[in-house]
């Protein structure tokens, strides 16, 4: 209907798409909006405040499990780098594909324990999230310099 409001929606890449607030709204308004908020994986609460979090150019996340913290972190151009670690070549293999379905750019992938893939001053910011506090304070142990 004529007059009807629009809102405003932010989406993940920092564009503002209008939606209008009737239950039909215009059909191309309704594909970018569609296209907006697939732009990168959905996040739990959990992990929506990790990648809010992330500062510096170059993250690392370590036991990167399926990969959505690089993933998100690249897609909101929160950093120009992430390097992807974890144990298990399986999660990785799981990481990769992600990456490639929502065509990510600049991840590398490491299989490797902890932060030994990654090298002194190689990473501004680390990610060590989703395991046990004893293996988070293991890993911190053998952090490389230049780790903020």
């Amino acid at each position: 209907r004529e007059g009807e409001r629009e809102r405003a929606y932010q989406t993940d890449r920092g564009e503002s798409i209008e939606k209008t607030a009737s239950s039909q709204p215009h059909q191309k308004t309704q594909r970018l909006y569609r296209q907006a908020m697939i732009s990168a994986p959905k996040l739990d609460g959990r992990l929506r405040a990790v990648v809010d979090n992330i500062e510096g150019e170059v993250v690392a996340d370590i036991g990167c499990d399926h990969g959505k913290v690089a993933v998100c972190a690249l897609a909101e151009k929160r950093v120009v780098k992430a390097i992807a670690c974890d144990i298990s070549s399986k999660s990785l293999d799981k990481a990769v594909a992600l990456a490639k379905s929502y065509a990510i750019e600049g991840i590398e992938f490491r299989c490797g324990d902890g932060l030994k893939p990654i090298a002194d001053g190689e990473a501004d910011c680390i990610v060590i999230a989703g395991m046990g506090g004893k293996e988070i304070m293991s890993i911190l142990s053998t952090m490389p310099k230049g780790i903020k």
